[in-house]
């Protein structure tokens, strides 16, 4: 499942050294992830936008019913081989497990911590959902890149 408790997801546990993902990584390429391997973006965790399950939600909970999950989310493996880390699609992915399916579409990358949050902020700045009001004032802040 996509696990969003916030309390779990600021458990990061040190590692030597990134060990084997559950599976070989085709790099850039699409694969379709079990949702039970898939973990938060923990790296950025101050960004401002969070999943909610609200009518939005449910929105996309039935878009995906209807037409599957369209675009696919990026994600990267995590450090401990334990499954792999969402860098994009947190709604795509609880939307997924709302609706009942298994897996998801992502496209799968090696990134380093810095990589993973100019991604991030990257579609931050590109997005003009109805969900992320670009007069958020966070917004700006988190779409600055150093």
């Amino acid at each position: 499942m996509c696990n969003f408790n916030e309390k779990e997801a600021a458990q990061e546990q040190a590692s030597p050294g990134p060990a084997a993902p559950p599976r070989p990584v085709e790099e850039g390429k699409l694969m379709y992830l079990k949702l039970s391997e898939m973990h938060p973006f923990h790296t950025f965790r101050p960004h401002p936008f969070k999943v909610r399950d609200d009518a939005k939600m449910q929105e996309t909970v039935a878009s995906i019913k209807a037409n599957g999950v369209m675009v696919p989310g990026l994600a990267r493996p995590e450090k401990d081989g334990k499954g792999y880390e969402i860098v994009a699609g947190h709604r795509r992915c609880r939307g997924s497990e709302l609706a009942g399916l298994l897996e998801m579409p992502f496209i799968v990358r090696d990134m380093s911590d810095h990589e993973a949050v100019q991604a991030k902020s990257v579609i931050f700045c590109g997005q003009f959902n109805t969900y992320q009001t670009i007069n958020n004032p966070k917004y700006h802040l988190y779409c600055i890149v150093d």
